[in-house]
């Protein structure tokens, strides 16, 4: 069954899989996107929170963070029919969407990917499971998305998860306020995948893998 989401992407668009060395993320488009799409949704009463490296910065920086690589929001299942609805203004201002991915328990899609102007949006659609919201292998305590806070960042008001402090700890760890120079903003698992990513790039078993990737995901 197809998706909302699978009949708008487009297909002329190559989704770039980056890997953290070579990333170029530009603040200035970030910037604009965000406060574009926050414009939109507010309009149709999406309700979007700040998620994974891009609350990070906003709390750490005040800033994104320059050696991130995408924008990451979040939505709860309930707010899912009112961001399709502001879809197609999205799409009039300039954004496309570049990667949808289909819930692993149902048929919807549970990460959708809008760009505009080279600079990613992913936006992950979160259900409960158990005692955790999810999007694909992503989860969140229910606590923290339960209610919600919000934050001053680029002057605009967010909203971000419930003890938003507490959760950037959590998701990490105790040395969340210390950047860490060339690395991705992510769990400490994720990390050392990258750094894998990095070292591997040019050598006989990262070209290996990759051209396993092309084969099994095109």
């Amino acid at each position: 069954m197809e998706t909302f989401y699978e009949k708008f992407v487009d297909k002329e668009i190559k989704y770039k899989n980056y890997d953290f060395k070579d990333a170029k993320f530009e603040t200035k488009i970030a910037k604009d996107n965000l406060l574009l799409f926050k414009q939109i949704c507010d309009k149709y009463d999406v309700k979007f929170f700040l998620l994974f490296g891009t609350l990070l910065g906003a709390v750490r920086e005040h800033n994104f963070i320059k050696h991130d690589t995408d924008i990451d929001v979040g939505i709860l299942e309930n707010e899912r029919k009112k961001l399709q609805n502001a879809t197609p203004e999205l799409l009039q201002n300039g954004f496309k969407i570049v990667r949808n991915y289909k819930s692993p328990i149902n048929e919807q899609d549970d990460l959708v990917t809008f760009m505009r102007n080279g600079v990613y949006i992913d936006v992950g659609i979160f259900d409960i499971r158990g005692g955790y919201y999810m999007y694909q292998n992503n989860k969140i305590p229910k606590k923290y998305l339960s209610k919600f806070g919000e934050i001053e960042f680029l002057e605009t008001k967010f909203l971000v998860p419930f003890e938003y402090i507490s959760y950037l700890e959590y998701n990490y760890g105790k040395s969340w306020k210390i950047p860490i120079k060339d690395e991705p903003a992510n769990p400490p698992f994720k990390r050392y995948y990258f750094r894998f990513a990095r070292w591997s790039k040019d050598k006989f078993i990262g070209k290996a893998l990759r051209q396993i990737k092309r084969l099994i995901f095109g």
